[in-house]
């Protein structure tokens, strides 16, 4: 735990000097869920450890040379940047909290020594096609198998389903392939452990999952898709029976509430005390986060955002006033500030509708 005292021009955030001490300031105002998920990240001390460790160069087993699997984030970022660099092409930094797991049937079938099953922790994509058709007078398969993690709202994935197969389907014409007659029977959507081009052991985590002792396959299915058929028409009728998965999930609470609906529950009036807000709720947790990760006890923390808010220039008796009513809901604060500092920043990503021309850049490496 850092032992320099925090001044209020050290915080990420800036503290409301007018209006609710957490209310959005400046260029607050226009952040994403890139942005909001950084500042959870940052304060993670696992990831401050494991970044120190590459910082020095060090290497053992356990230790993640990348941060993708481990944390979402597509490269090692210094924590005590309060701010995420900029990135050409509008890509986000938690890019593979926004991928997609996807396994070609070409791929597999035609370099079956060389590709094994697709997961988070694996994933090789060809930089060309087999010079061969695998099929015969039946050509390359264009079928690809897409993985869905049913545990967090379904919108985003689909849609980079949606584009990664266009992508597929241009490539493949690029490259000559034939548009051959669709199968019956093409439309199948599986438990990840019964697809025989997905590993489901190398898939580590489900995001929404409530029992993190539980194994994460098992929130994760497999559907496939014909690149030459009706993506659109594919794609909607795997969302209903997705669908379905999710709420079974929702109902018996085996997985977290949609983000949205998890914040309104966190600040219910009344939850904290007689305050129905303190202002924007991510910039609370954040702010509460960082004043405890500085060595501040509940009462310290309350006093320090009177002192550099608008109250603390009321008389006196009204700023304790204020203050003893802010330490009732500073130990809440605290319980869903470590929540979204230990993993639940990736709800902020994974979550999230994904804007348009916006997906993440294919290139055919190993990770």
């Amino acid at each position: 735990m850092p032992s320099k005292k925090i001044l209020v021009e050290d915080l990420s955030l800036k503290i409301s000097q007018h209006g609710l001490p957490f209310d959005l300031v400046g260029a607050e105002m226009r952040f994403g869920p890139d942005e909001w998920a950084w500042q959870f990240l940052r304060l993670n001390e696992k990831y401050r450890t494991d970044y120190e460790r590459f910082q020095r160069g060090e290497a053992s087993v356990g230790f993640p040379n990348h941060p993708r699997s481990r944390y979402g984030l597509d490269w090692w970022l210094d924590p005590t940047a309060i701010r995420l660099p900029e990135r050409q092409g509008a890509r986000s930094w938690f890019e593979p909290l926004m991928d997609i797991v996807d396994a070609p049937e070409w791929d597999a079938d035609a370099f079956p020594n060389e590709i094994g099953p697709q997961s988070p922790e694996y994933s090789l994509h060809l930089a060309h096609l087999p010079e061969i058709p695998i099929n015969g007078d039946e050509g390359v398969s264009t079928k690809v198998w897409f993985a869905i993690d049913c545990s967090v709202l379904l919108a985003g994935q689909l849609e980079l389903v949606s584009r990664c197969a266009k992508d597929y389907r241009l490539w493949f014409r690029e490259e000559g392939l034939k548009k051959t007659s669709q199968p019956k029977g093409c439309r199948e959507l599986l438990n990840l452990d019964q697809c025989r081009y997905f590993d489901a052991k190398g898939f580590t985590n489900a995001i929404g999952a409530k029992d993190k002792s539980a194994t994460p396959a098992l929130y994760w299915r497999a559907i496939r898709v014909d690149v030459y058929g009706s993506i659109s028409q594919q794609i909607n009728e795997y969302r209903e029976d997705l669908e379905t998965i999710y709420q079974g999930f929702l109902v018996s609470e085996a997985v977290e509430p949609p983000f949205i609906e998890k914040l309104r529950f966190f600040f219910s009036k009344g939850q904290y005390g007689n305050h129905q807000s303190d202002g924007f709720p991510l910039k609370i947790l954040a702010l509460v986060g960082q004043l405890h990760q500085h060595g501040m006890q509940d009462e310290e923390i309350a006093k320090f955002v009177v002192q550099n808010s608008c109250y603390g220039r009321y008389d006196e008796e009204t700023s304790k006033n204020w203050a003893a009513d802010l330490i009732i809901r500073i130990p809440t604060y605290l319980q869903h500030a470590a929540s979204f500092v230990e993993d639940g920043y990736r709800f902020l990503i994974r979550g999230q509708k994904i804007p348009k021309g916006s997906r993440p850049q294919r290139s055919p490496v190993t990770n």
